[in-house]
This record gives C-alpha cells, structure tokens and sequence, in this order.
C-alpha cells in the first residue's frame, strides 16, 4: 500500500492548507493510514530548516508513503 500525499509549504517551512491524498485504495486500511501520515506530516512541522535559498525548490511537495519500507526485513 503506497499513499501519495500533495502539500505545500510557506517560506517558514509551514504546511500551507490540508495536504492532500491523491491515491486511493480499497485496502480497509488504507483511510486509517493515509490519515495517520497525513496527521505525521503536520506533526512534525514546521521545516524551517530547509534551506531558504532554496525555497523554488521545496515549496510543492509530493510524498509517497509506503508503511511497508519502514522497517529494514
């Protein structure tokens, strides 16, 4: 199970908006998981320690988050 998510981020490294879920899946858990990354996401802001500089080059931002690569097996 593979969850894209969309978000953008302010100059301060602040998520601008909801991210937003763009795969979907009918796996039972997949809406518990994508809202879990999304909820890991938002926790962990803000990302004001990317470079600034740099900003044209992290402001759009698309994850894939795959709970399966996690852990090394």
């Amino acid at each position: 199970m593979s969850i894209r998510i969309h978000f953008q981020l302010s100059p301060e490294g602040k998520i601008v908006g909801s991210p937003q879920i763009e795969s979907f899946n009918a796996d039972p858990l997949f809406d518990a998981t994508a809202r879990s990354a999304v909820a890991a996401l938002m926790e962990c802001q803000d990302y004001g320690f990317l470079p600034k500089d740099k900003y044209d080059l992290w402001k759009d931002n698309t994850l894939d988050f795959n709970p399966n690569l996690m852990f090394d097996s």
